[in-house]
């Protein structure tokens, strides 16, 4: 909660009124903190998924842990920085030092 109430917007709203003792945590399953202009993309995902066909849901709903997974471990995979180009003239790679010898 402390994490949530760290941010911003309304979930941070309803975190920080928990954390202050005005609401509880099951107010949430009650009534809705969010207004309708936070709420309208997840209800227009609802209804693209009522619209899916009964065996593309199924489809969804069967590759969900795999798709989750892997999308997991893709975040979690650290990419690897790409080399710097080799150089295009051999007084490049000589230092200072060694002009001076």
């Amino acid at each position: 909660m402390r994490l949530l109430a760290s941010g911003t917007g309304e979930l941070a709203d309803f975190a920080r009124e928990v954390l202050t003792g005005r609401v509880t945590e099951r107010a949430l399953l009650y009534s809705t903190i969010l207004t309708d202009t936070a709420l309208n993309p997840a209800r227009s995902a609802a209804e693209a998924w009522h619209h899916l066909p009964h065996n593309e849901q199924q489809a969804i709903v069967a590759s969900a842990v795999e798709n989750t997974w892997s999308e997991i471990d893709t975040l979690n995979t650290p990419t690897r920085p790409t080399p710097p180009p080799p150089p295009d003239d051999e007084d490049e790679e000589r230092t200072f030092l060694t002009d001076a010898w």
